[in-house]
């Protein structure tokens, strides 16, 4: 039987996006629909998918197509000032394939010319996107400024707050964690918030009921830890993520480690799989894949590879690991690739539910859909899961994505943000009485233009390029950084209070 938790269910997780197509540059050839991607066509047979480049990150990779019925070489030339690189510059073989590399931020192009001297020109944009500064739990948000500081507010029973003190509820106001610790990537679960610092080294604070904490102090004890303590472990991460009772993190040699609880195989290995047990001491993923990307879950996580492919592992009752293994049941599941074999530049996993975003911008969600969380018609409300990847049904291409319980929100190139799911406290920036759910994605109101999101349980929050930020949905313990609506829920962005920025140490 699950163990009687000290708050309701919820999850933590921000991610961005490597490299996707934008939205919001004009090509110089039409654009057309096609088995949901979009190409570029110039006058005749010649075609490049996709038709439009928007890169997040520099060093990011993306991939131009062509199909010419033309004989001769296809060549890539970049416009100047350059802001990516392509290689090669020149092939024979059809379809033709070309590497897009971000190289600076910026504005340009990537022309391809076929044998008969048709061209298609692909606008490119590098945007960089700010990640890991934000991180939203079930009733607490947290940020890290420029200088790496971390400040959380919200719920502070447990001590997830980390100020040194506990059972202050609610604080709508940012609170400086103590230690001093300059962090560059936060990440927030139920009750315990957990930081890296630049050299790798993890901290947690919070509960540590479960070891969450990756500590002994206090594991299995219903006891708050107010203060940073450092996860016992010699490793060193380049990502951590905390799930809603769990904590992974990835080594510099795609590795995953985990530890919390293991109730329903969250962790990705046998020890204390399915029982309540605490699990303090990192133990490695059981997998042979190495990873580049991490993304927790409430009770599930997922990792993709360098070539794109996910893989999930932990709870899949309602097919939130996009396979078929134990399915609608509490087994625990090991890792698994996800089935449908698409290549995904980032993931991110919810409730019960996972959404995946490919390099050309398009979003495909899998498990429940009951709420709409899944962006589409296809069981909708019906209480049938999506095992598969199935794709949002939006014209609509993002350039990041993150997952609440119910609910999930993009991002698209120029910042605006959209969600879908639920809307039981306001998470669509609509009144529970206009919209109760929605399976097509939202604008969200207000204006503000994001260069990153995160999402839990019953809110979202977001960053602004001049690093303020805001928040919507429920602020019962004054998560939304604000006394807004404080013990009841907001259906409209907030600013945080105390005129913090959040930007990337």
């Amino acid at each position: 039987m699950p163990r009687s938790r000290p708050t309701a269910r919820g999850l933590a997780c921000t991610l961005a996006l490597l490299v996707t197509a934008c939205s919001d540059d004009a090509p110089t050839a039409p654009t057309h629909a096609a088995g949901g991607g979009q190409f570029a066509k110039a006058p005749g047979s010649f075609k490049v998918t996709p038709a439009q480049l928007n890169f997040t990150e520099i060093g990011a990779k993306g991939t131009l197509t062509a199909v010419t019925p033309a004989s001769g070489a296809i060549t890539a030339s970049v416009s100047d000032p350059a802001c990516v690189e392509a290689s090669p510059r020149r092939l024979l073989r059809r379809p033709a394939k070309f590497t897009v590399t971000a190289t600076a931020p910026g504005t340009c192009s990537v022309t391809l010319t076929d044998g008969a001297g048709a061209s298609v020109r692909v606008p490119v944009r590098v945007v960089p996107l700010v990640r890991g500064t934000l991180a939203v739990g079930t009733n607490h948000a947290c940020g890290l400024t420029s200088a790496g500081a971390a400040y959380c507010w919200g719920d502070n029973r447990w001590g997830q707050l980390g100020n040194g003190v506990s059972g202050t509820d609610p604080n709508p106001a940012p609170v400086a964690v103590q230690g001093g610790i300059s962090f560059s990537r936060v990440t927030a679960g139920v009750n315990h918030t957990c930081a890296l610092t630049a050299a790798g080294v993890a901290y947690c604070w919070g509960v540590n009921v479960d070891g969450q904490l990756g500590s002994p102090t206090n594991s299995g004890q219903i006891a708050p830890n107010p203060v940073p303590l450092s996860v016992i472990t010699t490793l060193a991460f380049v990502a951590l993520e905390a799930g809603a009772w769990h904590t992974c993190g990835l080594t510099p040699a795609g590795a995953v480690y985990c530890w919390g609880s293991n109730q329903f195989g969250q962790l990705g290995h046998s020890e204390n799989a399915g029982v309540v047990a605490p699990n303090p001491a990192p133990v490695q993923v059981a997998t042979s894949a190495l990873f580049t990307r991490l993304a927790a879950g409430e009770h599930h996580n997922c990792a993709l590879t360098a070539a794109g492919a996910a893989h999930c592992w932990g709870r899949n009752n309602q097919g939130q690991l996009g396979i078929e293994i134990n399915i609608g049941t509490q087994i625990p599941t090991l890792p698994q690739a996800v089935s449908g074999n698409l290549v995904f530049a980032s993931v991110t996993p919810g409730g019960t539910h996972t959404c995946g975003l490919t390099a050309a911008g398009s979003a495909y969600c899998w498990g429940s859909n009951e709420r709409g969380e899944g962006g589409t018609s296809v069981n909708f409300e019906n209480g049938v899961p999506n095992q598969a990847p199935t794709a949002v049904e939006s014209n609509l291409l993002f350039t990041a994505l993150a997952a609440g319980q119910q609910h999930t929100c993009g991002l698209v190139a120029g910042g605006d943000a959209y969600c879908w799911g639920t809307n039981r406290s306001g998470q669509l920036t609509r009144s529970f009485s206009e919209v109760t759910r929605s399976e097509v994605p939202l604008l969200i109101a207000g204006g503000v233009s994001f260069i990153q999101l995160a999402a839990d349980a019953e809110n979202v929050c977001g960053v602004i390029g001049a690093g303020a930020a805001y928040c919507w949905g429920l602020n019962g313990y004054g998560q939304l950084g604000t006394t807004a609506g404080l013990g009841t829920a907001v259906a409209f962005p907030q600013a945080v209070s105390g005129g913090l920025t959040f930007a990337a140490p």
